[in-house]
C-alpha cells in the first residue's frame, strides 16, 4: 500500500505525458519484449565511462534486497512485509514499462526512457532501506561506491549535454540577432514546446498543424525542423511556400534546422 501511495503522484504525470499527443509508437521500440525495453532503459539510465557500470548498479539493488532478507531472518520475521515492500519499490520501473507498453498499444503513444526515469526514486529508497540493514563497514562501502558512480555518470552526462552539442551557443546568438520579439516560430514536435519556450520567451510559438496559413498571406515565419516534418504537398503548392534554410542549430542534445518560410500564394 505504501508503494502505491508513494507512486501515485508520478503516475498521474505519466498518464498526462503519455496521453498528451506525443505521436505514433516509435518504430525502433514497437514489438520489443518487456525485458528488452527494461534492459535498454537500465543501460540508458546508468551507462557511463566505467566498465560494467550497469552491472554494478544492478548489484547494489540485489545487495539491498539480500540485506533485507537476511535482516528479516535474523529477526525471525516470518511476515516478509519489509522484503515485499522493498521488492515492490525495486520493481516500479519494470511495472511502469509494462503499463507504458499497454498504453502504447491502446493509445498509440511513444514510451520514452525519460518518462520512466522518475520511478528510479523508489529504487533508491529501496537501496537506502536494504543497505542500512548491513553493518556499518559494508554499508559505507556501498554508499561510497554509489557516490563514485553518480559523480562519474554526472560527468558523462554533462559532457554529452554541453560538450557534444556546442550548437546551443549558435542557437542563442541566432535567436538574439535574427529573431524579433513577437515573431511567429512554428515547430513540429509538441513535446519540445516547453524547451523552445525557454530559449524563445519573446517569440510566439505555434504547432505547425494548428496553423491557419491564410493568416500569413504575404508574411514570413520561422520553422524549426527537428524530425523532417513539414506541411503537406497541397498546402505547399497552393500557398507557394518559399523555404529558406538558415542553418543547423541545437538545444542540449537535440539538433534541428531553422527555416524562414514565406507565404507567396493565396491558396487558390
Amino acid at each position: 500500500m505504501a508503494t502505491v501511495v508513494g507512486y501515485l503522484p508520478w503516475l498521474c504525470v505519466f498518464f498526462k505525458i503519455t496521453l498528451g499527443g506525443l505521436g505514433e509508437i516509435s518504430e525502433n521500440t514497437e514489438g520489443e519484449t518487456i525485458g528488452i525495453l527494461f534492459g535498454n532503459f537500465w543501460r540508458w539510465a546508468f551507462d557511463c565511462n566505467i566498465k560494467g557500470d550497469t552491472l554494478i548498479y544492478g548489484g547494489l539493488v540485489l545487495l539491498a534486497l539480500f540485506g533485507v532478507l537476511l535482516y528479516n531472518r535474523k529477526k525471525q520475521d516470518k511476515t516478509g512485509y519489509e522484503f515485499f515492500f522493498v521488492l515492490m519499490l525495486c520493481a516500479t520501473p519494470f511495472y511502469t514499462i509494462i503499463l507504458g507498453t499497454i498504453m502504447n498499444h491502446m493509445a498509440g503513444r511513444m514510451l520514452l526512457n525519460r518518462y520512466i526515469e522518475p520511478s528510479l526514486i523508489l529504487v533508491w529508497l529501496a537501496c537506502a532501506i536494504g543497505l542500512s540493514r548491513y553493518k556499518n563497514r559494508l554499508y559505507y562501502m556501498a554508499f561510497v561506491c554509489l557516490i563514485l558512480l553518480g559523480v562519474e555518470n554526472y560527468r558523462f552526462v554533462y559532457h554529452d549535454e554541453y560538450d557534444i552539442a556546442p550548437l546551443i551557443h549558435e542557437t542563442e546568438d541566432f535567436i538574439e540577432t535574427r529573431m524579433e520579439p513577437g515573431d511567429v516560430v512554428a515547430y513540429e514536435l509538441e513535446p519540445y514546446e516547453v524547451m523552445y519556450a525557454y530559449y524563445m520567451p519573446q517569440q510566439e510559438l505555434v504547432y505547425y498543424k494548428d496553423m491557419d496559413i491564410k493568416e500569413y498571406l504575404g508574411k514570413s515565419f520561422w520553422y524549426i525542423d527537428a524530425w523532417g516534418g513539414y506541411f503537406d504537398a497541397e498546402t505547399v503548392e497552393d500557398y507557394q511556400l518559399q523555404k529558406e534554410e538558415c542553418g543547423n542549430f541545437g538545444i542540449q542534445s537535440m539538433e534541428f534546422k531553422i527555416y524562414r518560410i514565406t507565404v507567396n500564394g493565396d491558396g487558390k
